[in-house]
């Protein structure tokens, strides 16, 4: 009688909430850690990364892609770049052999096609620490110096690309150039519409 009176006027420790609580820390702390930005994302990227199918859902900045017609030629401006971006490499086999007009910077990196480059602009969320390199793989045409401003006309096509840093190859959208020129008409920082 005397040890059953002692276990019930001891306090059990809420071990469920505590638990659940130190998992809600962690997500959250992962999610706040800065890390290294990286230079260029694919929404897959994102998703692969984030561990949630489109990463900008949760962030208030989700928006839908642009309406893009059935046909005709894709063109990028500056007020849509990023939602036409996200919508060729979210449902990139839908635009698979359209034409395209992309403006944007050149740059070079590890594990692209022989002889690609990239054409992109910085998508800038709120600061220039958020800034992202969102880039077309870009094959064809002479290849203008890293940081030159060029304007590309070309087929929508898929190739692989390497990820230097985990090693995994995946499909990406790319431009086949028949046309690369000179353009500096452009802003090379871009951010999500409202």
């Amino acid at each position: 009688m005397g040890q059953e009176r002692e276990d019930r006027g001891k306090r059990r420790f809420p071990t469920k909430r505590v638990g659940v609580f130190v998992l809600a820390l962690a997500v959250g702390a992962l999610e706040l850690s800065p890390g290294p930005a990286p230079s260029r994302v694919a929404p897959q990227e994102l998703a692969e990364l984030s561990g949630v199918e489109n990463p900008s859902a949760g962030t208030g900045f989700y928006r839908p892609a642009p309406t893009l017609s059935p046909k005709g030629l894709i063109s990028f401006d500056d007020d849509r770049f990023e939602g036409i971006y996200r919508e060729l490499y979210d449902h990139r086999t839908r635009y698979l052999g359209r034409e395209v007009e992309l403006r944007g910077t050149v740059r070079r990196e590890e594990g692209l096609p022989e002889k690609g480059y990239l054409v992109g602009r910085r998508l800038r969320w709120c600061c220039e620490n958020d800034e992202v390199f969102l880039a077309f793989v870009v094959l064809g045409g002479k290849a203008p110096p890293d940081g030159t401003g060029v304007r590309v006309r070309g087929r929508l096509v898929e190739v692989s690309t390497r990820d230097p840093e985990s090693g995994k190859t995946f499909p990406v959208p790319a431009v086949r150039a028949h046309a690369v020129s000179p353009d500096e008409g452009f802003s090379p920082v871009v951010f999500p519409a409202p």
